[in-house]
């Protein structure tokens, strides 16, 4: 080959490197814009105001307060619209409890993709039993509609936790850790991965301590790779782990590392990398290693620090190998996983 030739396949290789780049953006791009409304929704909800946007749709496909699903369950109140859905505070009128309703949103019931997705989020949700998950309760209809009845976790999100104090403190987020890696390993262990943690999906109990919540974008380990529809990444730009970045569903693995970065985040009192969009922080995780929390400023141990660089390391190989392993490396660390993180923060 003469070196002419080999110049010109260099530069068409790199042409299409630069061409899936711009797609890569351009799919990211369309997902912070997308997460940015349902994230306005949640402020919202957070402040105790109802949204200005309310479900569309039409008749019995168009909940309103006082609509009855399935014989037991009362719509109460419009708290928020996610990626395929419409979330409600309800009444259980059989056993006189609150739970959350989620419909899937009307514009998207000829999607074939969104109606799939949500009955898996369904079934993923029925397998996990445990104290920092989300219970699934029932699945019924609504018109046309699937409704998703679960736990209704009345908190605020661990977003609007992490807005109000700058930083945590080293045992709180050791805490937060501890809760969360549970949780993690609970969905682990019963063959789901999330792919979508980040502190929105995460919310405060009456008692302080954390719940994992909308699996939208889990799948299970050992299903088929679905493709998302139009090449779209899943998971929220902010969050995604290096290999989703690359346009990869992930594997536990990919759990662990947004895992890291919500804790490097309430450790650090920012996010690891800046970027004038979400999409830029994204692709910034492709080439550099998430920097060490001391570095950051944060006052926390070494041990504390190694645990969250081990959980954020790019090659997925590097990570721990089990959410179990995070949990053991954090007991060793404090033993105060049940405590109320509010009152932690906000001592009277």
């Amino acid at each position: 080959m003469s070196e002419s030739e080999g110049a010109d396949g260099r530069e068409a290789e790199l042409s299409a490197w630069e061409r899936e780049l711009d797609a890569r953006q351009s799919a990211l791009r369309r997902r912070e814009l997308q997460a940015d409304a349902r994230h306005r929704d949640a402020d919202a909800r957070d402040r105790g105001h109802t949204p200005e946007r309310t479900p569309g749709g039409s008749g019995a496909d168009r909940p309103a307060p006082g609509t009855l699903i399935g014989g037991r369950w009362r719509l109460e109140a419009f708290l928020a619209r996610g990626g395929a859905g419409t979330v409600w505070r309800a009444t259980d009128l059989r056993l006189q409890r609150p739970v959350a309703v989620k419909l899937l949103r009307t514009d998207l019931l000829d999607d074939g993709f969104a109606v799939e997705r949500f009955r898996r989020e369904a079934q993923l949700l029925a397998r996990v039993e445990h104290e920092h998950v989300m219970r699934l309760f029932d699945v019924v209809t609504l018109g046309s509609q699937l409704c998703l009845v679960s736990e209704y976790v009345g908190g605020m999100s661990l977003r609007s936790l992490m807005e109000r104090h700058a930083r945590f403190p080293a045992a709180v987020v050791a805490a937060v850790g501890l809760q969360l890696a549970s949780g993690i390993a609970a969905i682990h262990a019963r063959g789901v991965v999330h792919r979508d943690l980040k502190p929105r999906n995460v919310m405060l109990t009456e008692r302080g301590t954390l719940k994992i919540v909308d699996f939208g974008t889990a799948r299970h380990m050992t299903a088929e790779l679905t493709p998302t529809p139009d090449g779209q990444v899943a998971g929220s730009p902010a969050y995604l782990a290096p290999e989703q970045v690359e346009g990869h569903l992930g594997d536990p693995r990919t759990d662990l590392y947004t895992l890291g970065l919500i804790l490097w985040e309430a450790a650090a009192g920012r996010r690891p990398f800046a970027g004038d969009t979400s999409t830029a922080t994204a692709l910034a995780r492709l080439s550099a290693e998430v920097p060490d929390l001391r570095d950051a400023g944060a006052v926390v141990s070494r041990g504390l620090a190694d645990v969250v660089t081990w959980l954020t390391r790019i090659d997925p190989r590097k990570r721990p190998r089990s959410a179990a392993e995070v949990v053991d490396a954090l007991g060793r660390l404090t033993s105060t996983r049940t405590i109320d993180l509010v009152a932690a923060l906000d001592p009277r």
